[in-house]
């Protein structure tokens, strides 16, 4: 059961398509909102592909997860799961990205989920907050949680 909950904040990694609460354009964010999408795009391409080691690559060190169940796992039982369940659908609307620091960023958003294959349940509407930090020079996962919601919410 830890597993299939592990695959559902892995797909929470998995964002197809961006958009933005405020009436902002592509030429008018941040290079660092940017260079967050790109690599939430990045670690999407590596979960379509399951593609373990690209997603080792976007991980940092000491990641650490919580589903939308509420368990937490790490970067290895994350990558353990990694091809348990095949995303179908993962779009992400309202992203925002709050800069904490010039080296730490959050990026929240709602995502609609759809996977295919295990027999967990996984929340087809969730709002995920993920903490990303910059390490020699690039940006990686450090910390990221899903939580469920209904539709409208």
């Amino acid at each position: 059961m830890k597993r299939l909950a592990l695959c559902a904040v892995l797909l929470t990694l998995a964002p197809a398509a961006i958009g933005w609460r405020q009436a902002a354009t592509p030429s008018s964010t941040s290079p660092v909102a940017a260079a967050l999408l790109a690599k939430e795009n990045a670690v999407a391409d590596a979960e379509k592909k399951k593609d373990a080691a690209a997603l080792r690559q976007d991980l940092a060190e000491g990641f650490t997860g919580v589903a939308t169940n509420g368990q937490t796992f790490g970067r290895d039982e994350m990558l353990e799961s990694f091809n348990e369940v095949s995303l179908v659908e993962y779009t992400i609307y309202d992203a925002q990205v709050v800069q904490v620091n010039e080296g730490a960023a959050i990026l929240t958003y709602d995502a609609v989920v759809r996977i295919s294959g295990g027999d967990s349940v996984i929340p087809r509407y969730q709002r995920v907050s993920s903490l990303w930090v910059s390490e020699g020079g690039a940006w990686k996962l450090k910390f990221q949680q899903a939580t469920a919601k209904k539709w409208g919410d």
